[in-house]
């Protein structure tokens, strides 16, 4: 079987909600350089996304081969889940830094694949916010 690298999977230009910090693991593997934010969180939207990575928008430049803990808010698609929290590890493949600055300074470009999928929290809404069940009982 053929390895499919980042760039091959279908990508969706998606804006989705995203917070990035540094890897926390203490067993770092060779060519996984330790690198720390500062500050140690930075909350971001991706530019695109696919199954297996994603590109992003940073105030800071990574090293190539540096490990992020990412969490990816996605929408839900029923009324009582308004949204998804997804939960991964990721190593950066690619910095940009020949982005034009925006609004808030300049910005470093970041495609970082997804090698660890950790948890996805689904987040619902409170009894008291639910629509009325529309379903009459007899």
């Amino acid at each position: 079987m053929d390895k499919v690298t980042f760039r091959q999977l279908n990508r969706l230009t998606l804006s989705l909600p995203l917070r990035v910090c540094s890897w926390k693991s203490d067993s770092a593997k060779a060519g996984s350089p330790a690198w720390q934010m500062d500050p140690e969180v930075e909350y971001t939207m991706t530019e695109n996304i696919s199954s297996g990575g994603c590109y992003f928008l940073l105030s800071q430049e990574p090293p190539l081969g540096a490990r992020l803990e990412m969490e990816i808010t996605i929408p839900g698609n029923v009324p009582d889940v308004p949204f998804a929290r997804v939960f991964c590890q990721g190593v950066v493949i690619r910095v940009d830094r020949n982005v034009p600055p925006g609004p808030h300074g300049p910005k470093i470009g970041v495609a970082s694949t997804i090698v660890r999928l950790e948890d996805v929290h689904v987040e619902s809404l409170p009894k008291s916010m639910r629509r009325p069940s529309t379903t009459a009982v007899v």
